[in-house]
C-alpha cells in the first residue's frame, strides 16, 4: 500500500519571515540588556556618591563636636599632613582627603579609573561615572569657602555625581535642561539640599549659606595666615580619574 506524505518544507518567504521575528526579538534584547547595564552602573554610582556624602556629613559633625577623625588628613598635592584630620583641617584639604580615603571606589563606566574628583574650573568636562567635591560658601565659583576649618558649621561641601557626561548638555539635543540645577537661590540652599534628574545627583553637606561672604569668613574664624586662601581653585581632574573630557561640545567625552 502507498504511503502518501504530505509534509511540505519552509517556503523561502516563510523562512524570511522566521529570520526576521529572531532578529526583531534579538535586537529588542541587546536594547534591554545595554537598557539594565547602565542602570547597574548608575545604581553603583550613586551608592558611593551616598556612602561618600554620608561620611562627609559624619566627618563634619565630629569635628564640630571635638571629636577623632579616621581619616587621615592630605593637601591637594597628595602629600599626607596628619595621620588623622582635627577641626582646623580646612575644608579644602578635607575634600582631598576624602579623595584620597575613597580612592578605591572605581568609575562604573571605566573600572581603570578612580571616581572622585576635587576640581573647582573643570565642571563642564566631567565624565560620566565621575564625582565631583568641592567647597562651596556660594558668594563665588566653586572653591570659595575652601579656606574654612571644618570645625565651624559654616563650612560647606558640594558633591556631584555625573550620569552623563557633562558635555552633553551644552548643545539644543542635551539632556536635563541643558544646564547643571542653579545652585543660588534661598530656597535651594536653604531647603533643599538634595537634587536628582537623569543626567546628575547633587547634595550639599555642612551649614546653612551665610547672609555674605564676610560673615562666613568670621563664622568659619578664617585666619588666612593659618588656612591660607579663602577661594581654592584647581583647573584640572586628575589622570588617574580619566582627566577632563577631550569632546567637544555636544559629544560624547573621548
Amino acid at each position: 500500500m502507498k504511503v502518501i506524505n504530505n509534509k511540505k518544507g519552509f517556503t523561502l518567504i516563510e523562512l524570511l519571515v522566521v529570520v526576521a521575528i529572531i532578529g526583531i526579538l534579538a535586537s529588542v534584547g541587546i536594547v534591554s540588556f545595554q537598557g539594565y547595564t547602565k542602570m547597574a552602573k548608575n545604581r553603583v554610582l550613586v551608592a558611593n556618591w551616598k556612602t561618600i556624602s554620608k561620611v562627609i556629613e559624619l566627618e563634619l559633625a565630629a569635628a564640630n563636636n571635638g571629636l577623632d577623625s579616621f581619616i587621615a588628613e592630605y593637601d591637594e598635592d597628595g602629600n599626607m599632613v596628619s595621620e588623622k584630620m582635627d577641626g582646623n583641617t580646612t575644608c579644602n584639604n578635607f575634600a582631598f582627603s576624602v579623595q584620597q580615603h575613597f580612592s578605591h571606589f572605581k568609575n562604573p563606566y571605566n573600572l581603570e579609573w578612580e571616581s572622585v574628583t576635587v576640581d573647582t574650573l573643570a565642571q563642564s568636562q566631567h565624565r560620566k561615572g565621575q564625582i565631583q567635591l568641592v567647597c562651596y560658601s556660594h558668594f563665588a565659583s566653586f572653591g570659595d569657602g575652601g579656606g574654612c576649618p571644618i570645625s565651624s558649621d559654616a563650612c560647606r561641601l558640594l558633591l556631584i555625581a555625573y550620569k552623563e557626561d557633562r558635555g552633553r548638555w551644552n548643545t539644543p539635543d542635551g539632556k536635563c535642561d541643558n544646564t547643571i540645577v542653579s545652585t543660588t537661590g534661598d530656597g535651594w540652599q536653604r531647603n533643599n539640599r538634595e537634587f536628582v534628574n537623569d543626567c546628575y545627583n547633587q547634595i550639599l553637606v555642612g551649614g546653612d549659606q551665610r547672609e555674605s561672604q564676610a560673615q562666613a569668613q568670621s563664622d568659619c574664624g578664617w585666619d588666612s595666615s593659618i588656612h591660607g586662601s579663602w577661594a581654592v581653585n584647581q583647573n584640572s581632574i586628575r589622570d588617574e580619574a580619566g582627566g577632563k573630557c577631550s569632546g567637544s561640545s555636544g559629544t560624547t567625552c573621548s
